[in-house]
């Protein structure tokens, strides 16, 4: 446990003090209306609105922009675009990036205020917030803000339909994006293309790595609150070890930082105790990756995990009139570290080396896992 707690503490101090970079292409239009293409620093949403980190290429240095350096940027292959404008936040005028979700007609605009603020602005410039405070619960009844109803259908009120429609309209992107999509088609002149720019809010930022692995398992039965614990107390094993993972991380909110699902098979033997078993072990839990260099970097990972064995014959003889059959499921925590060899963009080959413990009220189980891989 010791091991385990060793690699949870690790595993926390360098999500607290590590931040990596994730530059995606992009382009910049200074004050002087000059448009720059380079690479740009692709975060989350209250980042993107608050800077914009900027470099020409991979090896020069970057340069932060606030919204009083540029008129707008823009991510290409991601389709975020951001624009600066002035806006109220707390009775104060400041000067924000804003997501430009859709251009026509009426503009609109979204910022990562509290619950969320989206902006619609027409063809006079003027600029009108809908927001919605978040959901409370008052005398054990939930109370759900629906003010904004109210000034959608205000928004749109040039349309019968499209101002029913903001009355029943949910408080996100798609339901956003849609009114206004909507409201366009129908104001605008037969045949004239209305909408000139719109975001697509349905693109996920998501990664997923698959990837199959083969080693070895070492794995230590220690017997409890039985008879084998006084005749034992341990039985050891060592067999070869087959498994495939799913790694899924969000670059946007940290590049290191992902998440892993795991589903490995071994074998768990013992001719002391004629014992003879499939154990079938999953585990969940973060990784993180020092991203020290392109292509070699350290790991470490913590999680939980749980192992089932099947019986194929798991009853325990002694001098031939003893029987006892190991509980079938085991419930615990793992840990370890690793190294990834990065092939190109999307491959990958990785060794790491995991220790968990598991238990139940009458036996704990511990592995040792050596795992060597192929990510694709």
């Amino acid at each position: 446990m010791k091991y385990i707690s060793t690699f949870a503490f690790l595993l926390f101090l360098a999500i607290s003090v590590n931040a990596q970079d994730n530059y995606r292409k992009g382009y910049i239009v200074t004050n002087k209306n000059d448009t720059i293409k380079g690479l740009i620093d692709f975060q989350s949403d209250k980042m993107n609105c608050s800077f914009c980190k900027f470099k020409l290429s991979e090896k020069d240095e970057d340069q932060t922009y606030y919204p009083k350096d540029l008129i707008a940027y823009m991510f290409v292959n991601e389709k975020k675009y951001y624009i600066s404008r002035t806006i109220n936040i707390d009775n104060q005028p400041q000067k924000v990036f804003l997501e430009y979700l859709v251009q026509g007609i009426k503009d609109l605009f979204y910022y990562p205020l509290k619950n969320g603020c989206y902006y619609f602005e027409d063809e006079n410039g003027e600029m009108i917030a809908v927001s919605k405070e978040y959901n409370k619960i008052e005398n054990n009844k939930l109370i759900s803000d629906n003010k904004y109803k109210g000034v959608l259908s205000y928004i749109f009120r040039n349309s019968k339909s499209v101002s029913q429609k903001a009355k029943r309209a949910f408080f996100d992107r798609k339901s956003m994006i849609t009114l206004t999509k909507s409201y366009h088609s129908e104001m605008c002149a037969p045949g004239e293309e209305c909408i000139v720019f719109a975001n697509d809010y349905r693109k996920s930022f998501m990664n997923y790595y698959f990837s199959i692995y083969a080693g070895y398992q070492s794995t230590k039965v220690t017997f409890k609150n039985t008879l084998l614990e006084i005749l034992y107390n341990s039985i050891n094993s060592t067999a070869p070890i087959i498994g495939v993972q799913l790694e899924m991380s969000n670059p946007r909110l940290s590049k290191p930082l992902s998440l892993q699902i795991d589903a490995s098979l071994s074998k768990l033997e013992s001719s002391m105790v004629h014992l003879s078993s499939i154990i079938a072990t999953g585990s969940i839990g973060p990784k993180y990756s020092f991203m020290l260099s392109k292509k070699l970097n350290p790991t470490i990972e913590a999680g939980v995990s749980y192992s089932q064995l099947f019986k194929t014959s798991t009853i325990i003889y002694y001098n031939g009139y003893y029987k006892y059959s190991l509980p079938s499921n085991y419930f615990g925590l793992y840990g370890g570290a690793g190294l990834d060899y990065q092939l190109n963009k999307k491959h990958s080959i990785f060794c790491k080396l995991l220790f968990s413990h598991m238990y139940d009220w009458e036996a704990n189980i511990d592995n040792t896992q050596l795992k060597l891989g192929f990510t694709f």
